[in-house]
């Protein structure tokens, strides 16, 4: 059905690239859908003769139908960058459908608030048709390169597009420098017919990925950077994430790129699904559902999980407010709301509140005081319905679970108890009670007959679900039955929740660890193919350890794993002659203190019977210990004063004691000898 279609309305974050400094976020508030594109006046000429007389309206039909929502660039453009290296049309954003428009089925295009509405484009290269064939939506939003002379730069999502495009024979299918040159054809078992052509991100363009993957917060430089691909000049590419997202985590986003310097923007899809309520005549409701898909919404029966507005003209304490509030206040708003969003003309033009266009009057509702969120009233109950209507949005909006009778073979009575029977021990198994919905429609035959020659149905009513819901001034109640009677819950049916809540939990943050994981061990792999493969030869001992150079045991480990070598073990003799010349020197050190005065007394505590060389085994140590500078009674100095570069300068105004301490370099293997109290 073409009220099916979605279009989209998109959120537009902003990043202003600045030459040799961060990016810039910026703070405009831009939102894009068809009603926002660009629109023509309609050429208004004098009747002809008409009955009515008076001016006609006579759109074009060639006009608005590119589907082209913004371009972006540096001067004169909807969505404006100001950097040298974005091009003044830089890009254009199009949305592409094979599918007409509901406007568009007669001759002439929709007029909208005295405007020439943009519609939909036609795609036109074998991607594009083939994303437009796999959409859910039937829409697909395209990217288009105008030309720009610094380059255009996409987030790439290689599941989607193996998903998506057609495949062929990877053989010269990956461009130089894209990451996978091995030539081996089992590598991806096919790619798609457009080559990847990889892309390697500046330092700004790394910044601005960061600002706008965190929100313009930049706080997470430890994940992994998504690839990013060069648009060919002129070229069109689809943006897969805005039609094709099958997460629930967070809204489907894309990030694109506008020269080198950094500038970019992030499209956000913000979901926009209607219920209508009561709304007469049926002319009017039609003329809205026609016209939801300008400002990317839809219209479907209420859905817990997608919806996001109720529409109604009053309030009513019915069954789809109710399933509105308990999904967790959802909004209930007026035909005008969506005129305000229809009325916008431009980007920046601020989107209308919802608390701005209440229903007339009040309901029940208005006085229940259950802080909550979403409604936990039917947690416990398994709620069967017999038809496709309000009464399981209701029932799962306060945490039910439904069960879709509808769906149940109808070829006999013996098929369906089966069927009903197996049902039956499926809801004991949960810990949940089994209650079906009666109805006395004629749709719900032959399910209602068979159900009610059992005597093992309980049945509730739809009034019944919503006085559990609001009962207790919100808190929730007890289901009653056809007779009144409380149906009491299973006992531990809410451990039984608690324990599926918990393992959905888990199994959700492995999946979203492994996949982190995954995508990090990814761009390190490719990171070390692009790397030039050299090996340096391990030497069999560290070179000595002087002031000024900055080799460390932990840099020649690094080097022996990157080389997959282990490190080498030295011998049995060298170990021993070592140890014998640290002793020596601890006592050569040992016998001079004692000949020496003390300058000072210390309070130390020392083991003097630590074995000096328990570190011995650590690879990359010198062969001979480095004799350091010492003080008359033998102790270190941490600080030479003719070496600057281990002491802060002290300027005259500063106090007698510097706040901070003097910068040093790291030692290891000193070997401290053990304190002997000067003699007096």
């Amino acid at each position: 059905p073409h009220h099916k279609i979605i279009a989209m309305f998109l959120r537009i974050d902003k990043v202003i690239g600045v030459p040799n400094s961060p990016p810039t976020p910026s703070n405009d508030s831009l939102h894009a859908c068809l009603a926002t594109a660009a629109t023509v006046e309609p050429k208004v000429v004098a009747a002809s003769g008409g009955e009515e007389g008076g001016p006609v309206v006579i759109p074009d039909d060639t006009l608005n139908a590119s589907g082209e929502l913004f371009v972006v660039g540096r001067k004169n453009a909807a969505v404006t960058i100001d950097d040298k290296c974005v091009s003044r049309k830089h890009a254009s954003i199009h949305l592409l459908s094979k599918t007409p428009p509901p406007s568009t089925t007669s001759s002439l295009p929709q007029i909208l608030h005295g405007r020439l509405i943009m519609e939909y484009g036609v795609p036109s290269t074998p991607e594009e048709i083939a994303a437009c064939d796999s959409s859910p939506s039937g829409v697909i939003c395209v990217l288009r390169d105008l030309g720009s002379k610094f380059g255009t730069f996409v987030q790439v999502d290689e599941d989607l597009i193996n998903a998506t495009t057609p495949r062929t024979s990877n053989t010269d299918a990956v461009k130089e420098g894209s990451g996978n040159e091995t030539g081996d054809e089992t590598d991806d078992e096919g790619v798609n017919n457009t080559s990847i052509n990889y892309a390697t991100l500046s330092d700004g363009q790394v910044q601005a990925v960061r600002l706008l993957r965190d929100n313009n917060k930049g706080s997470s430089p430890s994940l992994a950077t998504p690839k990013f691909q060069k648009v060919e000049p002129n070229k069109s590419v689809t943006l897969l994430p805005l039609s094709h997202s099958t997460t629930s985590s967070s809204p489907p986003h894309i990030i694109i790129l506008f020269g080198a310097v950094g500038s970019a923007i992030r499209l956000t899809l913000l979901p926009l699904q209607f219920t209508f309520s009561s709304i007469t005549p049926k002319s009017t409701l039609q003329s809205y559902i026609d016209s939801l898909h300008y400002i990317g919404a839809s219209h479907n029966q209420w859905d817990v999980n997608q919806s996001t507005h109720l529409v109604a003209l009053e309030k009513k304490a019915n069954a789809k407010a109710i399933t509105a509030w308990a999904s967790g206040r959802k909004s209930v708003v007026t035909l005008e709301y969506i005129d305000g969003l229809l009325g916008r003309k431009e980007l920046g033009d601020v989107l209308p509140r919802e608390e701005d266009y209440p229903p007339k009057g009040t309901s029940q509702l208005d006085s229940l005081s259950y802080s909550g969120d979403h409604s936990r009233a039917l947690q416990g109950y398994c709620i069967a319905v017999m038809m496709e209507d309000d009464n399981g949005p209701l029932a799962q909006s306060a945490g039910a679970k439904i069960l879709k009778v509808y769906d149940a073979p109808d070829s006999s009575q013996t098929d369906f108890d089966n069927w009903w029977n197996t049902q039956q021990q499926a809801a004991i198994d949960a810990k949940m009670v089994l209650v079906l919905v009666d109805s006395k429609s004629s749709k719900c035959k032959p399910y209602n007959t068979w159900l009610h020659k059992r005597n093992d149905v309980r049945l509730t009513s739809a009034k019944h679900l919503a006085q559990a819901i609001t009962g207790n001034n919100g808190e929730g109640d007890l289901l009653l039955d056809a007779k009144k009677v409380a149906i009491e819950k299973m006992e531990g049916w809410d451990a039984a929740i608690e324990n599926v809540s918990a393992k959905a939990a888990v199994e959700s943050a492995e999946d979203m660890e492994t996949s982190k994981l995954a995508a990090d061990a990814k761009v390190v792999q490719e990171e070390e193919q692009q790397q030039p493969k050299q090996k340096e030869a391990i030497q069999d001992e560290a070179p000595p350890v002087h002031a000024g150079e900055k080799r460390t045991k932990q840099k020649v480990v690094t080097e022996e794993v990157a080389n997959n070598e282990q490190p080498e073990e030295r011998p049995p003799e060298k170990k021993r002659r070592r140890k014998e010349q640290a002793k020596e020197s601890a006592q050569q050190e040992d016998n001079a203190m004692e000949t020496e005065p003390a300058e000072e007394s210390r309070d130390v505590s020392f083991d003097a019977n630590m074995d000096p060389q328990s570190d011995e085994e650590e690879p990359g140590l010198p062969e001979e210990r480095i004799p350091l500078p010492t003080t008359s009674d033998g102790w270190f100095v941490a600080a030479p004063k003719s070496r600057k570069a281990y002491r802060k300068a002290i300027d005259d105004t500063e106090a007698e004691n510097p706040l901070v301490a003097a910068e040093t370099q790291k030692v290891s293997g000193l070997v401290v000898r053990a304190y002997v109290k000067p003699a007096a």
